[in-house]
Protein backbone atom coordinates (compact mmCIF):
# COMPACT_ATOMS: atom_id res chain seq x y z
CA UNK A 1 0.00 0.00 0.00
CA UNK A 2 1.47 3.34 -0.91
CA UNK A 3 0.52 7.05 0.26
CA UNK A 4 -1.83 7.11 -2.99
CA UNK A 5 -4.18 4.80 -0.96
CA UNK A 6 -4.40 5.77 2.36
CA UNK A 7 -7.36 8.02 3.90
CA UNK A 8 -5.23 10.60 5.11
CA UNK A 9 -7.23 13.29 8.11
CA UNK A 10 -5.45 15.88 9.73
CA UNK A 11 -5.71 16.81 13.28
CA UNK A 12 -4.33 20.33 13.61
CA UNK A 13 -4.92 23.01 16.30
CA UNK A 14 -7.40 26.27 15.52
CA UNK A 15 -6.03 29.51 15.92
CA UNK A 16 -2.35 29.03 16.19
CA UNK A 17 0.64 30.89 15.57
CA UNK A 18 1.09 29.98 12.29
CA UNK A 19 -0.38 28.26 9.53
CA UNK A 20 -0.20 24.60 9.35
CA UNK A 21 0.31 22.59 6.09
CA UNK A 22 -2.58 20.31 5.26
CA UNK A 23 -2.03 18.97 2.06
CA UNK A 24 1.08 16.77 3.27
CA UNK A 25 2.30 15.24 6.10
CA UNK A 26 5.59 17.52 5.79
CA UNK A 27 4.50 20.12 7.71
CA UNK A 28 7.46 22.40 9.87
CA UNK A 29 5.54 21.66 13.15
CA UNK A 30 6.75 17.95 12.32
CA UNK A 31 3.68 15.97 13.01
CA UNK A 32 2.83 12.74 14.65
CA UNK A 33 1.47 10.26 11.87
CA UNK A 34 -0.19 7.60 12.42
CA UNK A 35 -1.21 4.78 10.16
CA UNK A 36 -3.79 2.13 10.81
CA UNK A 37 -6.27 -0.10 8.41
CA UNK A 38 -5.79 2.49 5.10
CA UNK A 39 -6.07 5.56 7.25
CA UNK A 40 -3.26 7.84 7.84
CA UNK A 41 -4.10 10.55 10.46
CA UNK A 42 -1.80 13.53 10.35
CA UNK A 43 -1.32 14.85 14.45
CA UNK A 44 0.11 18.45 14.07
CA UNK A 45 1.73 20.07 16.88
CA UNK A 46 0.77 23.64 18.15
CA UNK A 47 3.48 26.58 17.37
CA UNK A 48 1.79 27.87 20.44
CA UNK A 49 3.05 24.75 22.20
CA UNK A 50 -0.70 24.47 24.25
CA UNK A 51 -0.20 21.11 24.08
CA UNK A 52 2.53 20.99 27.55
CA UNK A 53 -0.26 23.14 28.97
CA UNK A 54 -2.62 20.81 28.32
CA UNK A 55 -0.11 17.94 29.27
CA UNK A 56 0.34 19.62 32.77
CA UNK A 57 -3.12 20.11 33.92
CA UNK A 58 -3.75 16.46 33.29
CA UNK A 59 -0.55 16.14 35.44
CA UNK A 60 -0.85 18.68 38.12
CA UNK A 61 -4.42 19.84 38.32
CA UNK A 62 -5.10 23.52 37.07
CA UNK A 63 -2.62 24.65 40.41
CA UNK A 64 0.31 26.64 38.75
CA UNK A 65 3.79 26.32 40.00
Amino acid sequence: MNDDDLEIYHVYPLQDLEEHDIESSKCPCKPILEISGGVMIVIHNSWDKRERIELHKQIHGNRIQ
